[in-house]
């Protein structure tokens, strides 16, 4: 295929557009991960980064929202009325799963010996402006209106990083960088608004299907284990690190999941693409292949990266005082890529409502959890764990989606 064929497919275009956005926005995401290493110690780092990853585990939430209103706004009518109503009861759920949250950040506190209270009410005012900005953004990747979408994507992780940032020269610290996270869902929640209703035409609503109420609900369920599952594949280990092993040599441990995770991050645009096309064309087998195949090599790409100056990487980053973590890189990166190529497969999945892949997911949490439970006895020994765990979960769904588009 010329290069002219290739940049006139649509698949490849939105995918380019959107792996622009995740690229400005991982470059955010980044800076603020590396701002905040520099300026906090490595025992409140490690603090962060596990209260944010508990908060990665409950944005499971968010992603269920966003693929349910991404089927919702792709297949059925009166996007208006969806948006009006819909935010109501986004909100309202919000509000009441945050109150949840914060009744079991009590235990939460002894398991990650986190003694301040406060930083978990504080994360957890993520959780219902998220959800809301997860439902806006869903809408938007149904009408596949990637262009506004990638704008919403990467203004979150400016906003971010600007906020956080100020409030830790501030010298708010662990707070500083926590409520970066909510000021940022604010700011972008009215500007996610403002396009869906530019966008929202009743032109748009012709030839719609009539929702389906149970059909719903049926789907919201199997979106939100695919995604509970999923984001607990590569979360779930920091957060076990952080309770076996002492606070600098979990921060270090953060280190090395924050740099490999940009081979998971780099490929996430195709994810985001393959959900509401397949949504509308159905089982497509070469659209599939044409996804796994644009990751591999992304992923390729990285993984040579990881491999071949691992020291420049981490220098680049975090200084010097991280470069003995160089071994760890490439092998963390590698099972992270393995969950890249799960992240397509699975919104496949979502789309063309394959159940199965998500008793592939949990096979793999529970390999990862019992691993790490019998085998933590250095940072090598967990990542072995997770690069295992992860394969595993990649061979299960290739075979589970290869027999189903057989049948």
């Amino acid at each position: 295929m010329n290069l002219s064929r290739l940049l006139g497919h649509e698949f490849y275009i939105s995918t380019f557009i959107l792996m622009v956005a995740i690229i400005v926005s991982n470059l955010f995401n980044y800076l603020y991960q590396v701002f905040m290493g520099r300026f906090l110690t490595p025992a409140e780092y490690g603090e962060l980064l596990a209260l944010l990853s508990l908060l990665y585990v409950v944005s499971v939430v968010f992603d269920t929202i966003n693929a349910s209103s991404t089927k919702l706004s792709a297949l059925y009518g009166n996007r208006r009325k969806l948006v009006r109503k819909g935010s109501f009861l986004v909100l309202v759920a919000g509000v009441l799963l945050y109150f949840l949250l914060l009744v079991v950040s009590v235990p939460l506190s002894g398991f990650l010996n986190i003694q301040e209270l406060s930083y978990f009410s504080l994360v957890f005012l993520s959780v219902p402006l998220g959800m809301l900005l997860s439902f806006y953004q869903g809408i938007l990747r149904g009408l596949q209106k990637f262009g506004n979408l990638a704008i919403s994507i990467s203004s979150w992780a400016v906003f971010k990083f600007a906020i956080g940032a100020v409030l830790v020269i501030k010298g708010l610290g662990v707070v500083g960088g926590i409520l970066g996270f909510p000021l940022a869902s604010l700011l972008t929640i009215f500007l996610t608004l403002a396009f869906i209703w530019r966008r929202t035409e009743e032109s748009e609503f012709e030839n719609a299907k009539s929702l389906d109420l149970r059909d719903f609900l049926r789907f919201s369920w199997f979106a939100f284990l695919a995604m509970l599952f999923y984001a607990s594949l590569w979360n779930l280990d920091l957060i076990l690190v952080k309770h076996y092993f002492p606070p600098a040599i979990a921060g270090q441990y953060s280190v090395i999941s924050v740099v490999g995770r940009i081979s998971l991050f780099s490929t996430m645009a195709v994810g985001l693409v393959v959900l509401p096309k397949a949504t509308r064309s159905g089982k497509n087998q070469k659209m599939l292949l044409k996804a796994l195949g644009f990751t591999l090599i992304v992923l390729g790409v990285v993984l040579a990266l990881y491999y071949f100056i691992p020291e420049f990487i981490l220098n680049v980053l975090y200084g010097p005082k991280y470069i003995t973590l160089t071994p760890y890189i490439w092998k963390y990166g590698l099972a992270m890529s393995f969950l890249g190529m799960v992240n397509v497969m699975m919104n496949y999945g979502l789309a063309t409502d394959n159940f199965k892949i998500v008793y592939c997911m949990i096979f793999g949490v529970l390999m990862e959890v019992l691993g790490i439970m019998l085998y933590h006895g250095s940072i090598g020994a967990v990542i072995n764990v997770v690069v295992w765990a992860t394969f595993a979960v990649f061979v299960l769904m290739l075979l589970v989606i290869w027999r189903d588009e057989r049948a």
